[in-house]
């Protein structure tokens, strides 16, 4: 092995692999937390939503004035407008924040399920129907129990799903770090 390859492996497999390692852990852990304490995340994550459109909100009215047309600048405006009045109602009041969230994360997945099954169907997808149709009654599934659940489901619905996407997430990162730095030590 040349030198310029062991600089390689020494300056970026390394912390590669520990970063993705330490990462995938960290975001398993969130998700398992997330999971457990289901209900304090869907607020921690409502409220973070909440102040995430305000800030946004900001910079888009920021971004409006510093626009020289004006078109560009009443829709950045009215952009920026939306997104700081949806970010004050969210944080003055955290459950309808998670009860609207909730709703529409539930009609995220029906808009889902049903464009799953429609794409199935389509010539181009004849390969992968299967797994299209898989997705899609996934989807449907996921969008009843949160819609039929409310009122009740919007109290642990986003935090659970957020534990779980981090948990999969977390184990993903993990095992891709270790397969980079195993693939690259293999080579050397």
């Amino acid at each position: 092995m040349s030198r310029l390859d062991e600089n390689v492996k020494t300056t970026m497999v390394a912390p590669t692999r520990t970063t993705a390692s330490l990462l995938g852990v960290l975001m398993v852990v969130l998700g398992v937390l997330s999971i457990v304490f289901s209900y304090a995340a869907t607020f921690v994550l409502t409220v973070l939503m909440g102040a995430l459109l305000l800030a946004a909100g900001l910079i888009q009215l920021f971004d409006a004035f510093s626009r020289r047309t004006a078109g560009d600048t009443a829709l950045e405006f009215f952009v920026g407008v939306i997104s700081i009045v949806a970010g004050m109602l969210i944080l003055a009041s955290p459950a309808i924040g998670i009860l609207s969230l909730t709703v529409v994360l539930g009609i995220f997945f029906a808009i889902d399920g049903l464009s799953r099954f429609y794409f199935a169907f389509r010539p181009a997808s004849q390969s992968r129907r299967t797994w299209l149709m898989l997705g899609g009654v996934l989807s449907l599934i996921l969008a009843a129990l949160i819609l039929f659940g409310l009122p009740g489901s919007a109290s642990f619905t986003i935090g659970l799903l957020f534990g779980i996407y981090a948990l999969f997430l977390g184990f993903s990162v993990f095992v891709i770090g270790r397969s980079v730095s195993r693939a690259i030590e293999r080579e050397a």
